[in-house]
């Protein structure tokens, strides 16, 4: 029973996972990165997710990413002006 759960949860924890070590990669390029190159890796790897683990855990890996990661989108109306 126990390796039912673990193999249900699986995918959303390795996304989890997937989406902290790219947003430390992401931060650790600092400005030698363009945001938009940022934010399309971050699209990569939701398509990458909900390839490999299906559509829900791609969901999960979206909305995650939307409330953690997305940081890098909001500031690309600010490098415009600059």
């Amino acid at each position: 029973m126990r390796l039912n759960h673990l193999k249900i949860l699986l995918p959303y924890g390795l996304a989890v996972f997937g989406l902290a070590i790219l947003t430390w990669g992401m931060h650790a390029l600092g400005n030698h990165i363009n945001p938009i190159t940022v934010a399309l890796v971050f699209l990569l790897f939701v398509f990458f997710t909900a390839t490999v683990f299906g559509s829900k855990a791609g969901l999960f890996a979206s909305i995650e990413d939307g409330a953690n990661g997305s940081r890098f989108a909001f500031d690309l109306p600010l490098k415009f002006n600059e």
